[in-house]
């Protein structure tokens, strides 16, 4: 199942937006609750089937797969997970324990934000919180083809 990859995060432009597929009014908001609630209420006071939440979520991903992850993706296994963050703080600490610059800290969170393995803060490859690692100078992308 297709589902928003971070629901909590404002994609950029503004919010969340989601067009009805048989009328076109746009719907748009930076609270995703409050974009349901008025789609919701559109199609009620419409004389419309009142759409569940998830099937509301459902056309934004087919309208907006950019804000969107396939569901059934899982982040690894908590050992490993553990054994990830281990690996990056003790890299980290034997390099000096350098922080990364605001500039690099951006670059990264831009780059994790597009990718395809982003999940709610979180990167679907190594399991580590973004928002910490991003500002280890010396962590790196899990991918075997590092993305930064």
């Amino acid at each position: 199942m297709i589902k928003l990859s971070n629901p909590s995060m404002v994609p950029s432009g503004g919010g969340f937006v989601v067009a009805h597929p048989v009328t076109g009014q746009e719907f748009k908001h930076q609270n995703i609750t409050v974009l349901y609630r008025d789609y919701r209420k559109y199609c009620s006071d419409n004389g419309m089937s009142i759409p569940a939440p998830t099937e509301i979520e459902q056309m934004i991903c087919q309208q907006h797969p950019e804000w969107c992850i396939d569901g059934a993706t899982k982040m690894p296994p908590l050992a490993a997970q553990v054994r990830n963050v281990i690996k990056e703080v003790a890299g980290w600490v034997v390099s000096g324990m350098p922080v990364a610059t605001r500039e690099m800290v951006e670059k990264r969170l831009t780059i994790c934000n597009a990718c395809e393995y982003w999940s709610g803060g979180r990167c679907q490859q190594c399991g580590c919180s973004l928002q910490l690692k991003v500002h280890l100078e010396s962590a790196h992308c899990p991918l075997p083809t590092p993305k930064w």
